[in-house]
């Protein structure tokens, strides 16, 4: 999938992402907390939700390791998400 790789290259060097098999539409990730910040040492544990008529709705991101920063299993407030779905550019994607 050319959107997977265009996304892993961008973002190697402090996440880690992958799709399942079973569920192209869920999508993992975990971004390591930066070096000298409060997060540092941290692995912060997500999951990215694509509606099945991506990309023509936006898809919903949600942290799932306690973060202090955003409330855990609760969709975050992103213009790309379908929080704002009156944003959302399918060119985005």
């Amino acid at each position: 999938m050319a959107e997977e790789e265009s996304i892993t290259e961008g973002i190697r060097r402090s996440t880690l992402n992958g799709i399942f098999k079973e569920n192209i539409f869920e999508w993992q990730f975990a971004i390591l907390g930066p070096r000298d910040s409060e997060f540092e040492g941290g692995i912060y544990h997500g999951r990215i939700q694509l509606p099945a008529e991506y990309p023509f709705k936006p898809p919903s991101f949600m942290l799932l390791t306690p973060n202090g920063r955003f409330e855990t299993q609760t969709k975050i407030c992103l213009s790309i998400s379908n929080h704002h779905p009156e944003h959302w550019q399918p060119s985005w994607s």
